[in-house]
């Protein structure tokens, strides 16, 4: 099987989102929101790729992080106009790229290297697909692998009260560079928000953001807004064990949760950042039933 034929079975071809850099803030909100992705790449008019454009970039610009003094030095703060600036505004250009020939195994590696967490593939300098951190996580066989879940599971826990407002949950999921925050009552569990629920949201709001209703989409309440139910696994289960659960139910994470409290949360982005360095943990590609068997091979 030639290296293209396995990535098509592997990435996503063609991709689910790819603007122009023409294309309004506005509009790559709805894309996003239509398409349940948290990327869209910025190609030209000859599908030649220029840039990329992530969920979390989207939320930076619109308050959460230092993008916001885009809007407020060059639209002062006029949230409608900055929804009709193209997405060339906060794009970020020339990203990593590979091209359809190159292997899985080194595509692997490179996203593992540099902490990349969506991969553009090309053909002939143009657009062809996509190779993201969910892709790869499906790879992973369900074979135990002694390691558990509490030794690559991130802590401590960055959580949101109930009544925290959108506007501040983005700015901690920019502040803490983190895509997911377990929202929590009296030190118990009650949902989960994403920076997908977020743009969701933000998308579903266009017409009140328009009208400059800024402060009252902003202040709506995490709770309002927060993935249910939350499903969560303990610190000891084996990694596998995390994985069946987070592909049974398409979800990209999980809290640890140990005597009916938070320890930890584990998402995608661990397995494939902290897994290659544990000691004694080694994990091999395996093209030919597109796998990937990863475990401790010494203690």
């Amino acid at each position: 099987m030639s290296n293209k034929e396995v990535l098509r079975k592997v990435a996503r071809h063609p991709p689910a989102a790819v603007v122009n850099p023409t294309t309004a803030i506005a509009e790559t909100l709805l894309k996003l929101r239509e398409k349940g992705v948290r990327h869209a790449l910025v190609g030209d008019e000859e599908g030649k790729l220029i840039g990329i454009v992530s969920a979390k970039d989207l939320l930076n610009y619109l308050g959460g992080g230092h993008l916001y003094r885009i809007v407020e030095e060059k639209f002062r703060g006029d949230i409608s106009e900055a929804l009709k600036a193209p997405i060339s505004t906060i794009m970020k250009p020339k990203p990593f790229s590979i091209k359809v020939t190159e292997n899985l195994a080194d595509a692997i590696n490179l996203m593992f290297s540099h902490d990349i967490g969506v991969l553009p593939i090309l053909e002939d300098d143009k657009i062809w697909g996509v190779l993201s951190e969910r892709h790869i996580f499906r790879l992973l066989t369900d074979h135990r692998a002694f390691v558990t879940v509490s030794e690559i599971m991130s802590k401590p826990v960055i959580a949101v009260k109930p009544e925290t407002s959108v506007l501040e949950v983005m700015k901690t999921c920019i502040a803490n560079d983190v895509r997911r925050l377990p929202i929590v009552d009296r030190g118990s569990l009650i949902g989960i928000l994403t920076i997908k629920d977020c743009v969701r949201y933000l998308a579903q709001s266009l017409d009140k953001l328009f009208k400059g209703a800024y402060s009252e989409v902003m202040n709506v309440q995490a709770q309002q807004l927060a993935s249910k139910p939350v499903y969560t696994i303990a610190p000891d289960a084996d990694i596998i064990e995390a994985v069946k659960l987070m592909n049974q139910h398409n979800i990209g994470c999980l809290p640890v949760v140990e005597k009916d409290q938070i320890v930890g949360i584990l998402t995608e982005r661990d397995f494939l950042t902290k897994l290659p360095k544990i000691k004694g943990v080694e994990y091999i590609v395996d093209t030919v039933r597109n796998a990937i068997v990863v475990g401790r091979v010494w203690f």
